[in-house]
């Protein structure tokens, strides 16, 4: 009858980790739930059956939420990761226009600097956008270094995503 007892309070434990918001707390209580029950001796024959369904339903249940909480996070995981990606994907396109509209000022500009005629004000100008384009070609440079950063991380979101 002690053994009864001892298994029925197990039962009562192991339900109301059913409902615990906390999966891995319950599933480690469970366990140990499930060790103490195998040391617990025989009950009545009659009783047996009934009780170890009871207890096995329990322990199912605490399992399947369990299941059911890591799908859950591993879904709004994706979804993080996803919006992540997106962003980062934005942020690449930006820069990648972003370069080609500096790279065209400095065609731009060379070819402005090409066809500048001596005299006047031409060597003033051809200082003027040479300092441009050095200001800018050191612009594009670092917009560079950031882009092939942003890829990187971009490839690794993937990675993580879908591989």
């Amino acid at each position: 009858m002690d053994n009864l007892r001892s298994k029925e309070r197990l039962c009562l434990t192991a339900e109301s980790l059913g409902h615990s918001s906390d999966a891995r707390s319950a599933i480690e209580q469970i366990k140990r739930l499930q060790s103490e029950w195998k040391s617990i001796g025989p009950v009545p024959k009659d009783q047996a059956d009934d009780l170890w369904e009871r207890f096995r339903k329990a322990c199912d249940q605490v399992f399947e939420n369990a299941r059911h909480e890591s799908a859950k996070k591993q879904e709004e995981w994706r979804t993080k990761m996803q919006d992540a990606l997106e962003r980062k994907c934005d942020q690449a396109e930006r820069l990648r226009e972003s370069i080609a509209h500096d790279e065209s000022n400095i065609e731009r500009w060379h070819d402005t600097i090409y066809n500048l005629h001596d005299g006047g004000r031409a060597d003033e100008i051809r200082d003027s956008l040479e300092s441009k384009i050095s200001d800018v070609e050191g612009n594009v440079r670092s917009k560079q270094r950031r882009l092939s950063d942003l890829e990187d991380v971009i490839r690794d979101i993937e990675t993580k995503l879908y591989h």
